[in-house]
């Protein structure tokens, strides 16, 4: 078994941080000292809030968890089964990247 270096898993984990970063701005966003009401009655007020904290805690897991998880798969094909994306699998693969990141953060700040 050769370990090389495959570049879409570090794709994925680069996707991973840069969700991770929005999370945190997010949170920064919802945990404000100044806000008149705090997330804790926001949430429990049900209606919107509740949506809110399904949209946020949704992206956290599909968002940064399910995109850093793929990276794994990514690994295990590229690295361990020493297979390499070219042509069809490249582009597939892109639009793997690209369409993941970009709908769950469109689905989740559509729930927010």
């Amino acid at each position: 078994m050769s370990l090389t270096r495959g570049n879409w898993a570090g794709r994925f984990i680069w996707a991973s941080i840069v969700q991770g970063l929005f999370a945190v701005l997010w949170t920064l966003f919802i945990v404000d000292p100044y806000l008149t009401y705090g997330p804790s009655k926001v949430i429990s007020g049900g209606g919107a809030g509740t949506w809110f904290f399904v949209g946020y805690i949704t992206y956290v897991l599909v968002g940064v968890v399910a995109v850093a998880v793929t990276a794994i798969f990514y690994f295990y094909i590229e690295s361990v089964l020493d297979k390499v994306y070219r042509g069809l699998t490249s582009y597939l693969a892109w639009a793997h990247l690209i369409l993941m990141n970009v709908g769950v953060a469109g689905a989740c700040f559509l729930l927010m």
